[in-house]
């Protein structure tokens, strides 16, 4: 499996990163940064309503800003965003388990914003062996 979208240098890859977040809003892609922070400030940013609030860059409300800084604009812990593809090598029992981390990260997301509407919010069929609609 071979990651995309980290920057260019030494520690900037895939090793240098602690922490992924399959956010249903991205899709396919995944958020990545060096470390998962737990201030308030970074929890916080998981209740904000759209992605570009959740993840935006620099992360500089972070209550350990001033040890992630590296310049103004940037910080060794700012959210990066990237795709895993399957290459040659790579083990079909390795991919469908990180898909299905995915998955159940991608779940997770879902729940947090799921709601309860009242009777007919939720559409379901019943399915029999034949596939029709019962």
């Amino acid at each position: 499996m071979h990651a995309i979208g980290f920057d260019c240098g030494e520690h900037r890859g895939l090793r240098a990163h602690h922490y992924f977040v399959a956010d249903s809003d991205f899709g396919t892609k995944v958020m990545a940064c060096r470390i998962p922070c737990l201030c308030l400030s970074c929890e916080a940013k998981f209740d904000l309503p759209t992605k570009e609030e959740r993840y935006k860059n620099p992360m500089n409300d972070c209550e350990c800003w001033d040890m992630y800084k590296i310049d103004e604009g940037i910080g060794w812990n700012d959210w990066v965003q990237i795709i895993f593809r399957i290459t040659d090598d790579c083990d079909e029992e390795e991919c469908i388990d990180s898909q299905l981390e995915a998955v159940g990260d991608i779940a997770e997301q879902m729940s947090k914003v799921a709601r309860k509407a009242g009777p007919g919010a939720i559409g379901a069929y019943l399915v029999d062996g034949a596939n029709h609609i019962k």
